[in-house]
Order: structure tokens, then C-alpha cells, then sequence
């Protein structure tokens, strides 16, 4: 079994209160938890109007197949909003679990 780790930092320039950034973690949450079922959250920066960090996590028995989830994830972060851009991406792999 392969756990694929991710962690993202996106800024969001447009927001200005916590409940803008919030709208956008949620929306974008919501819609990669459901394309890519996954499991995501909001991390670390909660309290930062215009930056929103995700944790996101994928089990897969094959390292290559958690691996391709986690690019195509960060490739939909990407090109998915235009109020938002990627600025940190990072990913870990721990097989034989």
C-alpha cells in the first residue's frame, strides 16, 4: 500500500476577509475531494485572508497510480480558478504501509 502525501499553498489575491478564502478552499475542496476522491483539508494558514494551504492525502495499492492522482490534482489546482494562483507544492510517498 502506498500513501501519497500532498501539501498546497495557494494564494488568493481577491480575497479580503477570511469568508472570501474560505468560499474558495470549500469550493475547490469540495470539487477535488469529489473528481478525485481523496481526502483534503484545510491546514496551517487559517487565519490568513489571502493565502489558503491544503493538506491532501491518497491511498493507492500502486506508487505510480497515487502519484499520478497527486499530479493531476495539483494540475487541476492549477488551471481550475482564475481568482487563485499555485504558489507551493510538495509531495511525500510512504510505500509498504
Amino acid at each position: 500500500m502506498h500513501l501519497a502525501i500532498s501539501k498546497l499553498t495557494i494564494r488568493t489575491p481577491e480575497s479580503h476577509t477570511l469568508k472570501d478564502k474560505r468560499r474558495v478552499a470549500n469550493s475547490l475542496s469540495s470539487k477535488l475531494r469529489n473528481k478525485y476522491n481523496i481526502a483534503i483539508a484545510e491546514i496551517e494558514t487559517s487565519d490568513t485572508p489571502k493565502t489558503v494551504t491544503l493538506g491532501i492525502a491518497c491511498v493507492s495499492d500502486s506508487r505510480k497510480h497515487a502519484e499520478q492522482i497527486m499530479s493531476n490534482v495539483t494540475r487541476f489546482v492549477e488551471h481550475s480558478r482564475t481568482d487563485s494562483y499555485l504558489v507551493d507544492n510538495s509531495m511525500e510517498i510512504i510505500s509498504g504501509i
